[in-house]
């Protein structure tokens, strides 16, 4: 029987993915969509995120920044990555020592960050190219979910194509702040309803929070 990680384990495999696959080190920072790129893919489920990075965030190990959608590695939690070069690792008991229960966490910072339509253009800077790749085949795959009228439908895949034109050569962001911002007029609505009827919530939880951010 498949068991539900505890908000210590997550945190812990989150403390992985800053220190073993970015290759973080105390006070560097990753956004939201840094996660989203790679959770999937070490067998995570996107609902585990929130409690775990509010455990991380409790204790110590990861500051949060920008209303919920970027952390900054500390150095206590660079300390705490069981795989890190620190010359006396924590393991996951005394990460435990420091445990306070936030339960849903229904008001924190992070779980605002994520679930908010805070608009935050102001801040914003073109992801890289491999999570652009990723963003526009996750929709791709998934687009269907949203029962668009073809219309719509139509005009989410030409901005979904701007995006990989953009992939060709450097970037423009203001190219790629509109046509975000285009997806997520058009499927702001949509998306939600879908989440609320907990269809593939890993897959349009994590879309829904990249397109917050930006």
């Amino acid at each position: 029987m498949a068991k539900i990680p505890t908000p210590q384990e997550t945190a812990i495999r989150i403390l992985d993915i800053f220190v073993n696959h970015f290759n973080c080190r105390p006070d560097h920072v990753l956004r939201i969509n840094n996660f989203i790129v790679v959770w999937h893919k070490k067998g995570l489920q996107w609902e585990d995120f929130v409690p775990g990075m509010e455990y991380a965030a409790e204790a110590g190990l990861v500051d949060v920044l920008e209303g919920g959608v970027s952390f900054r590695l500390t150095q206590i939690g660079f300390d705490a990555c069981p795989s890190s070069t620190a010359s006396q690792p924590r393991n996951a008991e005394t990460i435990n020592h420091n445990y306070i229960n936030i339960g849903q966490a229904i008001n924190s910072p992070i779980t605002q960050g994520i679930g908010s339509t805070q608009n935050v253009t102001a801040n914003y800077a073109p992801m890289p190219k491999d999570e652009l790749i990723d963003f526009v085949n996750s929709f791709r795959e998934n687009i269907a979910d949203l029962h668009l009228s073809a219309q719509d439908e139509r005009k989410v895949n030409a901005q979904l194509a701007t995006i990989e034109a953009q992939l060709i050569d450097e970037p423009n962001k203001e190219i790629l702040r509109h046509a975000f911002a285009t997806i997520k007029n058009i499927t702001e609505g949509a998306i939600g309803s879908l989440l609320a009827t907990a269809a593939q919530p890993s897959v349009w939880a994590g879309i829904k929070a990249l397109l917050s951010s930006l």
